[in-house]
């Protein structure tokens, strides 16, 4: 009997703490239904809640995202902008904001799931108009202000190359000012917070950049490495250098000159040979620029300030040229002849097939690598010198994209809206993407490669006088490298008043 009764009281008390666990259950299940309550239940407003559960992406901790409940009854969003067109280097290849179908490619599927959702939130169609090829992109800044200034609702808002841009830039009342449309939330992660402070003109801001700019990404300036011939040479870690802060450019020089060899027997080193690193014209304003060193800085009124003409700049170019411009050691692709495009017909291949340890040039070039039989590695521009806090990097000018909305725009507040949405939906699926296409080799991630594109990505400055070039500051730069000589001086000094001219022309047109 005691037995009996032993056996009762256990399944009693069993029962009782199911009953218990369904109740707990059931109050759970109320919280999560008061949550969407909360708004106006419509799951699409709790996507954040949603979202949680997913792992972070690579390159950016997600932000929450909560849409406005809204119904754009159809409309059509129109964006200005790169049309995919078929050229050798595998970027062009895509539109950024427009992807047809799926097609099995990572980067133009994200693109395509990243539009749906946001048509599907906001009851609209994502339309590119005009699509222009990448191969007449000097056409952009005349067909943007062309339909502006004719007052032609033809677009709401556009992503045009940075070289373009200016253009655009200062033509009075040609753009909106982003931070005057209350629906644009700009200190959201999915903006470069950069390129929000330091693009603005007297507190004004007509463009920025953010994860819906795939271009801004591409155009992203980077060091390419061999690993296999750092791993023949035993040469240190490049990542490891990286993270211990003592990646500079005399460590680089140290590189590049133990991996040089002759390799067609002819007592000199030359295109045919083996050599350190593979650079361009432009490859030195990059390098001073992500080295810390400033051409403009902004004051009090945030108005642009030349402040280039110093003794860190004077110093900074002679690091950097006796590393690049190093004949013995290093190449100049300006200086290869005899190819239609010689990053891609030549410098390109000589990286693939190890005969250079470095190549300085664009993260769209990754995604050409990616066959590469030796293992490559991606890494950030150098320091100046090991006293530079942290490393920057900095994005083409031929590449990089802004995204502006136009003043023909008739409702600006939808506009932010829906360019909120596609920015939150770029960083969940675009970016991504992006991330795993550029870091993969032969169907191996590098993990490594992952972490230096978080520094890369997360660090890009964005100095005025690169954006505008105003009076070709740049060109004194190309002018150096060009001649492997530090001659800074006196070729800024004889631009120095047209440049100040040139800045003042730009305040006076930005704040009309």
């Amino acid at each position: 009997m005691k037995r009996i009764l032993t056996v009762l009281l256990i399944l009693i008390a069993i029962f009782t703490l199911i009953l218990l666990s369904c109740g707990k259950e059931e109050a759970k299940g109320s919280d999560e239904s008061n949550d969407l309550n909360k708004n106006n239940g419509n799951p699409e407003n709790n996507i954040a809640a949603e979202d949680s559960t997913e792992p972070p992406t690579d390159n950016s901790q997600q932000e929450a995202f909560t849409p406005i409940e809204a119904d754009y009854n159809g409309y059509k969003f129109r964006m200005i902008g790169f049309d995919s067109y078929q050229g050798s280097w595998k970027a062009v290849t895509y539109s950024e904001i427009f992807a047809e179908t799926e097609n099995g490619d990572p980067i133009n599927d994200a693109l395509y799931k990243r539009n749906r959702a946001v048509e599907e939130l906001y009851n609209i169609e994502i339309a590119l108009t005009p699509g222009v090829s990448y191969s007449d992109r000097s056409t952009h800044a005349n067909t943007v202000l062309k339909s502006i200034m004719a007052g032609d609702d033809n677009f709401d808002a556009g992503l045009i190359l940075g070289y373009q841009m200016p253009k655009i830039l200062t033509t009075p009342n040609a753009l909106i000012d982003l931070k005057t449309i209350q629906s644009l939330d700009l200190t959201n992660n999915w903006w470069d917070q950069k390129s929000v402070k330091e693009l603005s003109v007297a507190n004004r801001l007509y463009a920025v950049v953010g994860d819906i700019s795939l271009y801004s990404a591409f155009g992203t300036v980077v060091i390419y490495s061999n690993k296999d011939l750092i791993q023949e040479f035993d040469l240190e870690d490049p990542y490891k250098l990286v993270k211990e802060g003592t990646w500079t450019w005399d460590k680089l020089g140290e590189m590049c000159r133990a991996v040089v060899k002759d390799l067609d027997g002819d007592n000199k080193i030359t295109y045919k040979d083996q050599i350190g690193i593979m650079s361009e014209s432009h490859s030195l304003i990059y390098s001073l620029v992500s080295g810390g060193q400033r051409l403009t800085v902004k004051d009090k009124d945030d108005l642009p300030v030349l402040t280039v003409n110093n003794e860190r700049t004077v110093s900074g170019v002679d690091t950097v040229i006796s590393v690049l411009r190093d004949k013995n050691t290093n190449m100049n692709t300006g200086d290869v002849t005899g190819y239609g495009n010689a990053f891609f017909e030549f410098t390109m291949p000589k990286f693939r097939d190890s005969q250079a340890l470095f190549f300085y040039h664009q993260l769209y070039t990754a995604l050409n690598l990616r066959e590469m039989e030796a293992d490559f590695g991606i890494l950030p521009a150098p320091k100046l010198d090991a006293s530079q806090e942290g490393y920057n990097s900095v994005a083409s000018e031929w590449w990089i994209t802004y995204l502006f909305v136009p003043q023909t725009n008739t409702d600006p507040e939808r506009t932010g809206n829906i360019l909120e949405a596609l920015g939150y939906y770029s960083q969940k699926y675009v970016m991504p993407a992006f991330y795993d296409v550029t870091v993969t080799n032969k169907l191996v991630r590098d993990e490594g490669s992952v972490e230096m594109l978080d520094i890369i990505l997360k660090n890009r400055v964005y100095d005025l006088a690169s954006v505008y070039d105003w009076a070709d500051i740049s060109g004194i730069f190309r002018d150096i490298y060009d001649r492997a000589q530090n001659n800074f001086v006196s070729n800024y000094e004889k631009k120095e008043e047209r440049i100040k001219t040139a800045i003042e022309k730009t305040i006076e047109e930005m704040t009309k």
